[in-house]
């Protein structure tokens, strides 16, 4: 029996050493732990054998604690991917708040005179790139719409308050709903009316055409140099572009779960709409195909 338990602990202790980079002395000590946490996962450990046909192990050929060592391993993997997920967009929610309210250029006391102007369009005697600025930030809530409200439809939470925050706040708004969202490659229903109008190219083309626009009159008529400027003195100007920043970056983590929606599997176009800021996601929702709708039993048979 004791010749068991050492074996079982070796296993384990090779598991853990290759899984967290670690000596096998060093692994060695933490067994004692592991091997109470396998008690509990032991159901989870059968269940896991019998689904997973791609770890599909010889119950004849390995010892049954190496194979609960090997399904340990992998969950504590799967849940250190999750929370490490949660918890870095958590921190970065948090982190931006604290840099645009502590950090960034003071305020400028003309700043909501600024903003109602440029809101209204009266735009004489703004720098062009300022005006590019603004009004890309309010083609990015529809773009991220066109992901979101699809999305949402399979998680605990409700994706559109998010969306709609993020038309005032950007990315300030997203952030919390990328932390707390699962992974959701399928989508379970029928589109309604507004799922209908978000999954339309047209609404993509025409958010191509005005972000088009925008950026040649901001290139075309804007100071490069007066903005700079206006970065390192204007907390409204420094923060809205690192806003942009942001949801250029934050594309990337959603739409490969909205491609998997519309069976697109091709890693050289996920790169290519997630690397480009701004032009590659309005390029993505100009081409994508409609969503695969699937009924909720057709989602379980596939999950089975």
């Amino acid at each position: 029996m004791d010749n068991m338990g050492d074996r079982s602990n070796y296993y384990l202790a090779q598991s853990l050493a290759a899984w967290a980079n670690i000596s096998e002395l060093e692994a060695l000590s933490l067994t004692p732990f592991y091997l109470k946490l396998l008690q509990v996962l032991a159901p989870i450990s059968t269940l896991y054998r019998e689904s997973e046909s791609s770890v599909l192990i010889n119950a004849l050929a390995i010892d049954e604690f190496q194979y609960g060592c090997m399904v340990l391993v992998k969950l504590c993997t799967n849940l250190e991917y999750k929370m490490g997920k949660k918890l870095g967009f958590g921190f970065l929610w948090v982190g931006f708040i604290v840099y645009a309210f502590v950090f960034a250029p003071p305020d400028r006391p003309d700043t909501l005179d600024l903003i109602l102007k440029l809101s209204t369009g009266q735009w004489l005697g703004i720098n062009a790139w300022v005006i590019m600025l603004f009004n890309l930030m309010g083609i990015w809530p529809f773009i991220y719409a066109c992901i979101l409200l699809s999305d949402g439809r399979g998680q605990k939470i409700r994706a559109w308050p998010f969306a709609i925050l993020s038309f005032g706040i950007g990315a300030f708004g997203l952030l919390p709903y990328f932390a707390l969202r699962e992974s959701n490659p399928t989508f379970v229903g029928e589109k309604d009316a507004l799922l209908k109008l978000v999954d339309s190219r047209w609404l993509g083309i025409l958010l191509s055409v005005a972000a088009i626009a925008l950026l040649y009159y901001g290139f075309r008529f804007g100071d490069w140099i007066d903005f700079v400027q206006q970065w390192k003195t204007n907390r409204f100007i420094h923060v809205m572009t690192l806003d942009f920043c942001f949801l250029s970056l934050m594309f990337g983590w959603i739409v490969g779960d909205d491609m998997a929606r519309r069976g697109l599997e091709s890693i050289q176009l996920f790169v290519l709409f997630s690397s480009i800021p701004l032009l590659g996601p309005l390029v993505y929702l100009c081409i994508r195909p409609p969503l695969l709708e699937m009924d909720k039993a057709s989602t379980l048979n596939t999950k089975s």
